[in-house]
């Protein structure tokens, strides 16, 4: 990204759990200017503003959070823009937002540069060129993550075996509290439920194994960011299984 004393527009690809938000963080401490990080949910947000005070000097004072119901402020001209889970921009709401958001240097983060559609090739004029990718299959996580995409499945089974989950009707306050929380901090709770809201932008860096029940065999991008959910502690081994 960095080269010749400038710094460089584009994509860096890695596994979900292997330090998307480090890089993210280093990018905007190199380059010392305002940072704008674009989120897909505000869990996702939450979690931006805690990487940036856990690896950086930043004060709480210097950071904002923006929401659909709090932007004032958002749209001025920035020295980074940093996009988490960059493969969605191609939709028409994200490249709206980028079209409009001025900035120095464009930084976009994802586990899957893929999409369904034909779209993903307009990241390059969008936000730039691929810069970087790891090999997902030379890393590692921690704990067990069930994923159900039938809520009816989701919650039979979750109740059945007495352990927490997470969908779409769960609080933003709850949700933070037991992935931040319970989750990570409760030995033995070894087991988290999750729907398709666990898909995309929520980090699980305690986790090691998936198990999908009542799995529709979804895209390629919804499997590898499943898949990179159990992906970040390298020293441990990982495994993914499907029940359909």
């Amino acid at each position: 990204m960095f080269g010749n004393g400038r710094a460089r527009s584009g994509i860096i690809v890695l596994p979900c759990g292997a330090g998307k938000s480090l890089v993210g963080v280093s990018a905007a401490c190199r380059i010392r200017k305002s940072c704008l990080c674009l989120a897909t949910n505000n869990v996702s947000v939450d979690q931006w503003a805690h990487q940036f005070r856990l690896w950086s000097t930043i004060r709480d004072d210097q950071i904002c959070s923006f929401t659909s119901e709090n932007k004032g402020g958002m749209f001025r001209e920035w020295g980074l823009l940093l996009m988490d889970e960059v493969h969605v921009v191609p939709a028409d709401m994200f490249r709206k937002v980028i079209i409009i958001t001025k900035s120095h240097c464009k930084l976009g983060l994802t586990a899957t540069l893929v999409r369904e559609d034909e779209r993903i090739t307009d990241l390059n004029f969008l936000i730039g060129p691929k810069l970087y990718e790891a090999n997902w299959l030379d890393l590692r996580g921690d704990k067990i993550i069930v994923f159900a995409d039938n809520l009816f499945a989701l919650t039979e089974y979750a109740k059945k075996l007495g352990k927490p989950m997470i969908y779409g009707a769960t609080s933003h306050h709850e949700r933070t509290k037991l992935l931040f929380d319970t989750f990570k901090n409760t030995p033995d709770l070894n087991t988290l439920f999750l729907s398709k809201v666990g898909d995309n932008s929520i980090d699980i860096p305690e986790a090691n194994v998936i198990i999908q029940i009542s799995c529709h065999a979804g895209s390629r991008r919804q499997e590898a960011q499943r898949l990179g959910r159990i992906l970040l502690q390298m020293t441990k081994s990982s495994s993914l299984k499907t029940l359909s």
